[in-house]
């Protein structure tokens, strides 16, 4: 059996959550599947290797909106728009510090704003 883990987005609610847990556990390909709303997390264990274009397609005949991502891709686009965030929130403080002008007060509040 091998173990898969993915970011599933799309998810209108619980209810469309638990239909895709409920109609995956029903084939018996899977097993130990578990979909979490809350964390937009979707476990399972297949007996078969899949693709996640196989996988989506399942899901999708299920609920049709949905798509997955692999669940540390997820976590790496996350850590990129925070130091994005972060370093555009360091540069407008370190202007807004050392900025002699009326203009100081807008990058001090801008930067705390993207922090």
């Amino acid at each position: 059996m091998k173990k898969y883990e993915y970011h599933i987005s799309g998810l209108d609610c619980a209810m469309c959550a638990k239909k895709i847990e409920d109609g995956l556990k029903s084939k018996q390909a899977f097993s130990h599947v578990s979909v979490n709303f809350a964390l937009e997390k979707l476990q399972f264990e297949a007996t078969r290797e899949w693709t996640k274009e196989e996988i989506e397609k399942e899901i999708q005949k299920i609920e049709a909106d949905v798509t997955l991502e692999r669940e540390n891709q997820g976590q790496a686009s996350l850590f990129q728009k925070d130091f994005f965030r972060i370093a555009l929130g360091l540069l407008l403080f370190l202007i807004g510090l050392f900025l002699q002008t009326p203009w100081k007060d807008v990058f001090l509040i801008a930067s705390y704003m993207t922090l």
